[in-house]
């Protein structure tokens, strides 16, 4: 009997402590600048996302302390555009794309000197699904336009992919949405060279996922045992 109270003693901490160190919502989340490589929202045109780390919740820790975290968006074609001009909506679909994450310790990110993002060790990487759209509104009437993107993504590589593996979450279908896009304004200042400011915030695909083989119903069939 002894023992099978110091099992059970043993699960319950297992329990309890892998449950602390799950999160409901898996996110990163960076703060940056889009450019064209030809006229903005142009079909054809490719658009770059460069960006470093806001925010960051498990499985992915950030040691912000030692490292700087910054995220490239590479290869998004402008795939199709349309212009509201009467309700003053823009409406661009994309395709293609990777989504690059980077872990640096020697170089501070400079957005004058792209390369300096883009430096590191590939922390994670993902594929953007093709269908990733934005939609922008001139809600003011003052030629700024701003609002928001959605689409997913899959991880397919980084330093950090077996992390998502141990955390029970698939590498697919993550969130890779652009919260606040905007064109230059007295809110929103923008570097030499890019078009847009874009606040960039991933997410996992579904809420909390155990990991633990262990569920309070077997430990209910251990007490009535």
């Amino acid at each position: 009997m002894f023992c099978k109270l110091l099992s059970i003693v043993f699960m319950l901490v297992f329990v309890v402590s892998s449950a602390v160190a799950q999160c409901d919502t898996y996110t990163i989340n960076f703060d940056g600048y889009s450019s064209f490589e030809s006229n903005p929202d142009s079909v054809g045109s490719v658009m770059e996302i460069y960006g470093t780390a806001a925010t960051s919740e498990c499985p992915f820790p950030m040691d912000s302390e030692n490292f700087e975290y910054t995220a490239v968006v590479t290869g998004l074609v402008v795939e199709s555009f349309e212009w509201d001009q009467t309700n003053r909506v823009k409406t661009l679909v994309f395709s293609g794309g990777t989504l690059s994450i980077y872990e640096d310790s020697e170089t501070t990110a400079d957005y004058a000197n792209r390369e300096t993002l883009s430096d590191g060790t590939l922390f994670l990487q993902s594929n953007i699904a093709n269908g990733w759209q934005m939609t922008l509104d001139d809600g003011l009437d003052n030629g700024v336009y701003s609002g928001f993107a959605g689409g997913t993504c899959e991880f397919i590589a980084g330093s950090s992919l077996s992390q998502i593996m141990d955390s029970g979450l698939p590498n697919e279908n993550w969130n890779f949405n652009g919260l606040s896009i905007s064109d230059p304004s007295f809110f929103f200042s923008v570097p030499d060279g890019y078009h847009r400011f874009c606040d960039l915030l991933i997410t996992s695909p579904t809420d909390f996922t155990s990991n633990n083989s262990v569920t309070w119903g077997h430990m209910k069939t251990l007490f009535s045992n």
